[in-house]
């Protein structure tokens, strides 16, 4: 697994949590105080950097995008991970994100979650087969490229105007 807290700067309390949880992990950057898993083995892997989420992305099976379950609200951009054509999990409060949401739910093209217990339930069904994930990777990489080039598009609309 690999943990990209959205502030790099609270990878010492995520540490604390992994530690709790017994699993053996290693942050890209080092954290103050804290002792990586003791037999080398890595299950997790904690990006406590910015600016490399993208290629974090590009190597994963599937990627859950947070901000959006557990009484969070607003979203994240799940977008991103479409690019790569990956498989996308999220909850169900993307406030800030709602047009974006719309569309890949219309689309089929991510799993939405509306709560803790149907996250994991579907994220351990979703690491299971390889199918599934590869089908929404692909709708989501096509409603990515179906929405290509919104920017020019909306350019040239305000020059006709």
């Amino acid at each position: 697994m690999i943990l990209v807290p959205r502030h790099a700067e609270r990878a010492s309390e995520v540490v604390k949590i992994l530690d709790a949880y017994h699993l053996p992990w290693q942050s890209v950057v080092p954290v103050a105080n804290a002792v990586p898993g003791a037999d080398g083995q890595c299950q997790v892997l904690l990006v406590n950097t910015t600016g490399q989420l993208m290629n974090y992305y590009r190597v994963s099976d599937l990627a859950y995008v947070g901000k959006s379950l557990a009484g969070q609200t607003g979203g994240h951009n799940i977008i991103e991970p479409a690019i790569f054509g990956k498989a996308v999990l999220y909850g169900s409060h993307m406030e800030n994100f709602r047009q974006v949401d719309q569309l890949f739910q219309q689309a089929e093209a991510a799993v939405v979650v509306k709560d803790d217990a149907a996250f994991f339930g579907t994220l351990s069904t979703l690491m299971g087969d390889d199918a599934r994930r590869a089908e929404l990777g692909q709708k989501a990489r096509a409603l990515v490229d179906k929405h290509r080039g919104a920017i020019v598009r909306t350019l040239d609309i305000i020059d006709a105007l």
